[in-house]
């Protein structure tokens, strides 16, 4: 299962996987009821989840940590190193 935000790449990861191998579901790591969903249909679709890995990270315009980040933006960069 490709699950990611990015739906377009995601997409052609599984098609070129093929479709007995794999699948895409559209998945924010950072909404608990999007990663529910993805084990749901991982599980309705291959019978069971054998592993889960979590590679969600965050490249914006401010990607090195410095004493100058706003809270919220701490508080995102949190919840991505914080999934599951």
């Amino acid at each position: 299962m490709i699950a990611d935000i990015q739906d377009e790449k995601g997409m052609n990861v599984a098609t070129e996987l093929g479709y007995e191998n794999a699948r895409f579901v559209h998945c924010n790591v950072t909404k608990e009821s999007d990663v529910a969903a993805a084990m749901k249909f991982t599980v309705s679709t291959f019978g069971k989840l054998d592993i889960c890995f979590s590679n969600a990270g965050y490249i914006g315009e401010n990607p090195t940590l410095s004493l100058s980040l706003s809270i919220s933006f701490f508080h995102h960069l949190s919840i991505l190193d914080c999934i599951l």
